[in-house]
């Protein structure tokens, strides 16, 4: 799917950056809230705890719908705690909840709560099954290796 999820801008602008996925979409949050100046002490805040969350995901959580949520509703927590006056705050609100979504750019339904967030959740499934898809890939591996090995010897020896 194509999406415009770019960088959103603190007074509403969405940045035209095609992605071809979620993981796209949330590198262009990532790098968002990287490169923008922290203008107060709750933003500097904001911003840590998004560094040590970003930097915990795994790839198969970084491509779940959830995870994106989830960092778009982080990005309006920093957006608000960066905006130096309740006029900017008000902004904000405002964007999240009437700014144009990259769903509602492709004719797809708007998807936010009235409060103007993503119905995002704190650890998506993904994010828990990780570790056994992971186990269960390598131990697929395995026994794919250990039937490769198998008929790798039987013909061996049926040759001699």
């Amino acid at each position: 799917m194509v999406t415009t999820e770019g960088n959103f801008l603190m007074f509403g602008l969405e940045l035209g950056i095609l992605h071809s996925d979620n993981e796209a979409a949330l590198d262009a949050i990532n790098r968002y809230i990287m490169t923008t100046h922290l203008q107060t002490p709750k933003a500097a805040k904001v911003h840590d705890e998004w560094v040590r969350w970003f930097d915990d995901l795994s790839w198969l959580q970084k491509t779940s719908q959830g995870t994106l949520d989830e960092a778009r509703n982080r990005r309006t927590e920093f957006n608000l705690a960066n905006a130096l006056t309740a006029e900017a705050k008000k902004n904000v609100l405002e964007v999240a909840k009437t700014g144009a979504t990259s769903e509602q750019m492709l004719g797809d339904s708007d998807r936010r709560l009235s409060t103007g967030l993503f119905p995002g959740v704190s650890e998506t499934l993904a994010g828990k099954a990780a570790p056994y898809v992971l186990a269960g890939t390598i131990g697929a591996l395995g026994v794919i290796g250990i039937m490769l090995g198998k008929t790798a010897l039987l013909k061996y020896l049926h040759l001699k």
